[in-house]
């Protein structure tokens, strides 16, 4: 009988947050990826991630989690996205943050295991304090920014371009980014700006509902309007391509967020 995919995140959480990433292998599909806490951490395969690990086992080390929340927030017919809150604690015994995990896992047959295609991890960044770790608010309170950046419950995103001129980021507006070597494009409807920043260092500011569906692009779930093929088609009428190979659990993972985004939002109202 195989196991359930909420027993299976946790599992998956304990040992990600325990640096064994090798106890996590039997459970990650082999096109699976990822989004990280830590140090730019986004990549494919489980390879990449279990290097990954390796890399931020200092910060690991100053770490450890407890469960607040686990529940099943989408289900379709081969897919089940699970979401998993936890409190981030200091190995003094102090509460420093919240994370916030999104899994998306393939279902095979009823005698098959399920398969992790898609973590999603997420939490303020931390700073040191002595010995200890706490929060770190990158962006004051005392900002004149409007509070219209479209998601309720999110932090503000703000962002320099290249020119130096501040965005605040409309998640209400703000379609698809897409990689530009050492730069990030991030396209509204009829405009974009470019930013002095990597892909991946963007999308570790930003909420879950922006799907990375390629190495280059990352795609906001809310303001899809459907997928034809491999294409991702946003609701200004512009389109991103996913790699083939990759269109169902894309198309799933897109989806799922959505779906997990109304939910928070409902949850809110």
């Amino acid at each position: 009988m195989r196991q359930g995919t909420l027993a299976l995140s946790e599992r998956i959480s304990r040992a990600a947050w325990d640096g064994d990433g090798k106890s996590c292998l039997p459970y990650l599909a082999a096109d699976f990826s990822f989004v990280g806490p830590f140090n730019n951490g986004t990549g494919f395969g489980p390879d990449e991630f279990i290097h990954y690990l390796d890399r931020i086992r200092g910060a690991l080390k100053m770490l450890d989690t407890k469960t607040r929340t686990v529940r099943l927030v989408w289900r379709g017919e081969r897919c089940e996205v699970v979401l998993l809150l936890e409190d981030v604690i200091s190995k003094s015994g102090k509460h420093v943050a919240s994370s916030r995990s999104t899994l998306v896992w393939h279902m095979g047959e009823r005698d098959q295991e399920p398969q992790l295609v898609h973590m999603h991890a997420s939490m303020p960044t931390l700073q040191k304090t002595g010995n200890d770790l706490q929060e770190f608010s990158a962006i004051p309170q005392t900002t004149t920014a409007q509070p219209a950046w479209g998601y309720r419950g999110a932090r503000p995103v703000a962002l320099r371009d290249a020119s130096g001129v501040r965005h605040v980021l409309n998640y209400d507006e703000t379609l698809y980014l897409e990689a530009s070597h050492q730069y990030t494009i991030v396209h509204l409807p009829g405009t974009s700006f470019r930013v002095r920043n990597p892909l991946t260092t963007v999308l570790e500011g930003l909420p879950p509902f922006f799907v990375r569906v390629h190495r280059s692009y990352a795609v906001n779930a809310r303001l899809v309007a459907g997928m034809k093929g491999p294409e991702v088609q946003l609701v200004d009428g512009s389109t991103v391509r996913v790699p083939a190979k990759r269109t169902k659990e894309m198309r799933e993972a897109l989806q799922a967020a959505a779906a997990e985004s109304a939910l928070h939002e409902e949850s809110l109202s």
